[in-house]
């Protein structure tokens, strides 16, 4: 065996010992994760048939998942996935996903999950929320988004309505407060956007309501479009501010 032969034979060898483990292990990983992602409601994706069919024993998908005050899954946006339909699979189970509601009102977020699919159809997950891994052998996930201001050039709006002043607080309050952090991914959506500061839930609503419907040009780093993130402080009864 050349040295190049060797050297593939090692990675996928290293690959291979890094996504197998046992079940119990399998089993402590997702249990950790439920409990870190505050989920009340978890579904498992399901090893697609037809994937093992085409004789693919293994894969990865990684995704942003975001959720409303009530804890509904809104968005799940995929990262990166090594086969289109464990992506499919994993959008599916995601989307009866249920998280715990935050404890301060009108705050959300969006976590970072990878779940890696084995031969024998179990799906063990990663998952990340403020720098915090649960991961049992697999290599924590630390990749950084750029912003707007590292992109090649900011990417030009092309749809982006303010949002507008809540009809339940008319009368009761002026002035109101919201920061949204979102994503957007390499087609120029907004995507998982979170609330991370609200001085009132129905202004964290708004906001959530307005990004959603955002739309860029597709943002680019080197030439080549990435997902970038981005953030909105809101002044509702005054001037929005980015």
């Amino acid at each position: 065996m050349n040295p190049v032969m060797r050297l593939l034979a090692k990675v996928s060898w290293m690959i291979f010992a890094t996504l197998v483990v046992s079940l119990p292990a399998l089993a402590m990983t997702n249990e950790e994760s439920v409990r870190l992602l505050k989920l009340t409601q978890f579904v498992l994706p399901d090893y697609p048939e037809s994937v093992k069919q085409e004789g693919c024993t293994m894969g990865t998908v990684t995704v942003v998942i975001s959720h409303d005050a009530a804890g509904k899954t809104t968005d799940v946006l995929v990262l990166d996935s090594t086969h289109a339909r464990f992506a499919a699979a994993v959008q599916t189970a995601v989307a009866g996903w249920r998280f715990l509601p935050d404890t301060v009102a009108g705050t959300t977020h969006a976590p970072l999950v990878r779940f890696c699919f084995t031969a024998q159809g179990a799906v063990m997950i990663q998952a990340t929320t403020s720098h915090q891994v649960m991961s049992h052998g697999i290599q924590a996930d630390q990749r950084q988004f750029p912003t707007f201001g590292a992109l090649d050039a900011a990417p030009k709006a092309l749809e982006q309505k303010m949002p507008v002043f809540p009809a339940a607080l008319r009368g009761r309050v002026d002035r109101g407060t919201a920061t949204v952090a979102f994503y957007v991914d390499e087609t120029g959506r907004a995507r998982a956007a979170f609330v991370t500061d609200a001085s009132a839930p129905e202004f964290a609503e708004a906001a959530l309501a307005a990004v959603g419907q955002w739309r860029y040009e597709a943002p680019r780093q080197n030439g080549r479009p990435v997902v970038a993130m981005e953030n909105w402080s809101f002044q509702f009864g005054g001037p929005s501010r980015s």
